[in-house]
């Protein structure tokens, strides 16, 4: 909780900072118990004899190489010191940096998770964020507090496992992320627009953002996106005087923000709500799963190969579901058909653009780069399905 002690957390690996305060024992034990939906405590090594181990005794070993390297560090004065460090009045075991720049606290013995936001997060931005909490209350954690002049809010701790999905055992994902998909497009009212004026008001803002970023950092490499951009303009033409349904979506909805335990489920990291089109977050878990088995800077070919013979079943599958549990209020079938799909995707490709260069808390050179990865992806699984 917050008091009037700063404390300290140091950078351990990637953007995962540890209490330096806090004992190894301590740590071992509670990263071993209480931290299930880390998944980075299960990932395999390459260690070929130690993967092949039952998944407890893999977890002991991940664990015991963050206590070891937490124990090295903090016992060697120079090293601490010259690891950057997160200093913040929220008491914890441990502490996680998002991309988009807040800082998740983790309490592992309280079971709390408290978001500390940055400064150039607006108290409105935050408030927008309790607002998601009211809509989608079953779904996400628990609610505790919240304090907008300290900016922060604290959540209660899930600590329920991670699914793994794969395109080899699909039909796990549809069962599991259909349903989540149900229940998230559900929680408002949707709303109907028109594709070419919806899609040019996102063309216009990205197109007028590459400006400015080229204006502060002129060596940047824009041509690849300011080129996809073009193409999503020429492509979205196709659809003009037609509707869409935008629906509210949770962002960034793949396995490592869904938390499953005795088939109950939990869907954490809200902060990317927002209204988008229809089928967003079903084409961005579809992607997100052929890119798993790289690291998120790459380009999985292999992954998007993959994805090229199951996202068109997959559409067709959701689409009928869909269908058949129609739970909205209007006519379904006027404005949505099978026909659709590639509109959608077009707009999906649109979204996630704009979504990712919209953040106001990324660095520039860092959200360049990723937009870039992510083009690259859709470039190629359009080359793909072209044949």
């Amino acid at each position: 909780m917050k008091g009037d002690k700063n404390y300290n957390y140091i950078l351990i690996e990637n953007m995962f900072y540890i209490n330096i305060e806090q004992s190894f024992i301590e740590i071992f034990l509670l990263f071993y118990g209480r931290t299930k939906p880390f998944s980075f405590f299960m990932r395999k090594t390459r260690l070929t004899l130690v993967n092949r181990l039952p998944n407890f005794l893999i977890r002991v070993f991940r664990v015991s190489q963050f206590t070891y390297e937490f124990c090295r560090v903090k016992k060697d004065f120079k090293l601490r010191n010259s690891l950057p460090k997160i200093t913040t009045k929220h008491f914890g075991q441990c502490l996680l940096k998002l991309r988009q720049g807040e800082v998740k606290v983790f309490n592992l013995k309280e079971q709390i998770v408290i978001t500390e936001f940055q400064y150039h997060v607006s108290t409105s931005k935050i408030k927008e964020r309790l607002g998601t909490f009211d809509r989608v209350i079953d779904l996400a954690p628990k609610l505790i507090s919240w304090n907008f002049e300290e900016r922060y809010i604290i959540e209660g701790y899930i600590n329920f496992n991670r699914p793994s999905y794969d395109f080899y055992n699909i039909r796990r994902y549809y069962s599991d992320v259909f349903p989540i998909l149900e229940d998230i497009r559900l929680t408002a009212k949707p709303r109907l627009v028109d594709v070419q004026v919806y899609a040019l008001n996102k063309i216009n803002y990205l197109e007028s953002k590459i400006d400015i970023i080229l204006t502060i950092y002129p060596d940047f490499k824009t041509d690849r996106i300011k080129t996809f951009i073009s193409f999503l303009r020429y492509s979205l033409k196709e659809f003009q005087n037609q509707q869409g349904l935008l629906v509210i979506s949770h962002g960034d909805l793949w396995e490592g923000n869904i938390l499953i335990k005795n088939k109950k489920f939990c869907v954490i990291d809200w902060e990317t709500l927002d209204y988008r089109s229809f089928y967003f977050d079903f084409f961005y878990s579809m992607f997100m799963l052929a890119i798993k088995n790289k690291h998120f800077e790459k380009v999985d070919k292999g992954g998007i190969v993959r994805l090229t013979q199951k996202l068109e079943p997959s559409f067709k599958l959701l689409y009928g579901r869909i269908k058949e549990n129609n739970n909205f209020t209007y006519n379904y079938n006027r404005y949505h058909s099978l026909k659709q799909s590639v509109m959608y995707r077009y707009l999906f490709y649109l979204e996630l653009v704009y979504l990712k260069l919209q953040s106001e808390n990324a660095i520039a050179d860092e959200q360049v780069r990723e937009v870039t990865t992510w083009i690259k992806r859709f470039e190629l699984y359009e080359e793909k399905i072209a044949g």
